[in-house]
C-alpha cells in the first residue's frame, strides 16, 4: 500500500469505522442473519411453516427496493448523520417490538414490515457514500472493510442467538438484536465532518452523473440486470442455511458454528473483492465473484457432511462481494455527485430479486 492510501486511512479511519459498526448492525445486518436462527423456534411454537416464516426475509430485502432510491436521494441532498441516527432508534424500537408477535403470521410480517420502514436509513446505501467521499486510491477496499461489518454480525448473530434463544426464548433473541441495532449511535454522533477539507476532495465530490444521464448509460442497466440474476439464489441460501443444514443431517451442535462459516465468508470475499477492485479490471473480478457460489451450492447438493464447512464459506465469500463490487462500480463510473440515489437503485434491484429467493423454496 503506497504512502497516499495510508494516507486515507489515517485521516479516515474513524468513518471507516461508523460506517463498518452501522451496516453490520443495521437493517442489512442483524435483521437479516439473525432471522434464520428463528425460523425453527417459531416454526415450533405456532405451527408455521418454514417457507411461510422465510417470507419475512422477503418483506425485509423487497422493502428495500422501495425506501433505498429514496434514502439515497436524501442522503445526497442532506447527509449521512440527519438520516442514519434516527433510523438506528426506530430500527431498535421496531426489531425489539418482534417479540410481541402472537400466534397470527400476519403479526409477523407487519412487524417485518415495521423493522424494513425504521431501519430504512441503516442500510449500505448511506454508509458507503460516507465512505466513497473519504477515500479515492484505495475506495474498492475501504467499501470492502466497510461491508466487512455485517460478515462479523453473520458469524456472531447465529452463535449468540442460539444460546439465547436456548436458555430464554426467542422473545429474549428479538430483544437481543433490538438492543444490538444500537450500537452504532454514539459512533455516528461522534463522527468527524462527513465530507474532507482539501480543494481535491471537494472537487471530486461534485463531479458525477446526474440521475436521468446515469439511467441512460448502458453500464447501469447492465448491472441492474446482473444485480437481478444473482441476487435470488443467494438469499434463497442464506434465509434458509441453518434448516438446509439440518436437512442434510448436521447435528443441532454443529448447526451454529457451521452456519457462522457464512460470517467468515463474507469478511474474506468483502477483503477478496475490495482488494482486487483497485488493481484489476472490474468486470473480470465481479466476473469470477459470481461464478463462486455455484460451487457451493453443488457441495450442498452432494449431501456429504464434510464438505457443508466449506459450501458454506464459498457461499459467504460471494455474497460478501454482491454489494461492494456494484458500489465500486457506481462511484467509479458515475461518481458521487448522485452516488447514494444511483446505488440506491441497484441495491433496490439487489434487494427486490433477492426477494425472490425464499419464495423459490417456499414449499419446501
Amino acid at each position: 500500500m503506497s504512502g497516499p492510501e495510508l494516507g486515507e486511512f489515517r485521516r479516515g479511519w474513524r468513518v471507516l469505522l461508523t460506517s463498518a459498526a452501522g451496516v453490520a448492525c443495521g437493517l442489512s445486518g442483524i435483521p437479516f442473519y439473525a432471522l434464520s436462527s428463528f425460523i425453527s423456534p417459531l416454526h415450533a411454537q405456532f405451527g408455521w411453516s418454514r417457507g411461510a416464516i422465510g417470507i419475512a426475509g422477503t418483506i425485509l430485502v423487497v422493502g428495500n427496493f422501495f425506501t433505498g432510491p429514496i434514502i439515497g436521494h436524501f442522503c445526497d441532498r442532506y447527509g449521512v448523520r440527519r438520516l442514519a441516527a434516527p433510523s438506528v432508534i426506530l430500527l431498535a424500537m421496531a426489531l425489539s417490538g418482534l417479540a410481541l408477535v402472537g400466534g397470527s403470521l400476519s403479526s409477523l410480517y407487519v412487524g417485518y414490515s415495521l423493522v424494513v420502514l425504521g431501519g430504512a436509513a441503516t442500510t449500505s446505501v448511506t454508509y458507503t457514500r460516507l465512505v466513497s467521499t473519504w477515500f479515492k486510491r484505495s475506495r474498492g477496499l475501504a467499501l470492502g472493510m466497510t461491508m466487512a461489518g455485517s460478515g462479523v454480525i453473520a458469524v456472531v448473530t447465529p452463535l449468540v442467538l442460539s444460546h439465547v434463544i436456548a436458555n430464554w426464548g426467542w422473545q429474549a433473541g428479538y430483544l437481543a438484536c433490538g438492543l444490538a441495532t444500537l450500537i452504532p449511535v454514539p459512533l455516528i454522533w461522534l463522527m468527524r465532518p462527513e465530507k474532507p477539507v482539501g480543494e481535491e476532495k471537494a472537487a471530486a465530490m461534485a463531479w458525477g452523473a446526474a440521475p436521468g444521464d446515469a439511467i441512460r448509460d448502458h453500464r447501469f442497466w447492465t448491472m441492474a440486470a446482473a444485480a437481478l440474476l444473482f441476487s435470488p439464489a443467494i438469499s434463497a441460501v442464506v434465509i434458509h442455511l441453518q434448516p438446509i443444514l439440518t436437512d442434510m443431517g448436521l447435528s443441532p451442535r454443529s448447526i451454529a458454528p457451521c452456519a457462522a462459516l457464512l460470517g467468515v465468508g463474507i469478511i474474506l470475499g468483502r477483503f477478496l473483492s475490495g482488494s482486487l477492485l483497485d488493481h484489476f479490471y472490474g468486470p473480470v473480478v465481479a466476473m469470477l465473484l459470481f461464478v463462486m457460489p455455484a460451487v457451493g451450492y453443488l457441495m450442498l447438493y452432494s449431501q456429504w457432511l464434510s464438505l457443508a464447512p466449506f459450501a458454506v464459506l464459498i457461499v459467504g465469500m460471494s455474497l460478501g462481494a454482491e454489494g461492494d463490487v456494484f458500489a465500486y462500480f457506481i462511484s467509479r463510473y458515475f461518481g458521487l455527485r448522485s452516488y447514494a440515489e444511483l446505488f440506491g437503485w441497484i441495491f433496490g434491484v439487489m434487494c427486490l430479486a433477492g426477494g425472490l429467493g425464499p419464495l423459490l423454496i417456499l414449499s419446501t
